[in-house]
């Protein structure tokens, strides 16, 4: 390495840090407006929150789950996230993720620890019990 570049972050981009922060505060606006306006449907909107995030790049999903909470709020919805996931898109997002980096690291393995231990997920095939 040349003496005057600059260390790579843990996920090899900036960028990836700054679409896991935009994310979280889109969702951070989004939970404020359903506590407003419709309170009853929480649940369900984080689980529209879940799904959504388990479409997005893996990357981003393993950052914004590691991310340190800066504003209020912050550590309450990545734990409803992590909560929210259930088992398959746990694993498609394990999958990809692995498929991308070609290896298991202690950060994945921080953030995956983080999702496994919620108590709530469940098996989104009924059938699979």
């Amino acid at each position: 390495m040349r003496s005057g570049r600059r260390a790579r972050p843990p996920d090899g981009s900036p960028l990836v840090t700054t679409q896991a922060s935009t994310v979280l505060a889109t969702y951070r606006h989004l939970r404020g407006i359903v506590s407003v306006m419709a309170p009853d449907r929480a649940g369900q909107a984080m689980q529209n929150v879940a799904a959504s995030t388990a479409e997005l790049d893996p990357r981003v999903v393993v950052e914004l789950m590691k991310t340190e909470p800066e504003q209020e709020g912050s550590a309450e919805i990545v734990r409803d996230i992590a909560e929210s996931f259930d088992d398959a898109q746990v694993t498609q997002l394990l999958a990809s993720t692995l498929a991308l980096d070609g290896k298991a690291t202690e950060r994945l393995a921080d953030v995956f620890d983080s999702i496994a231990t919620s108590s709530t997920r469940t098996s989104s095939d009924a059938s699979c019990s």
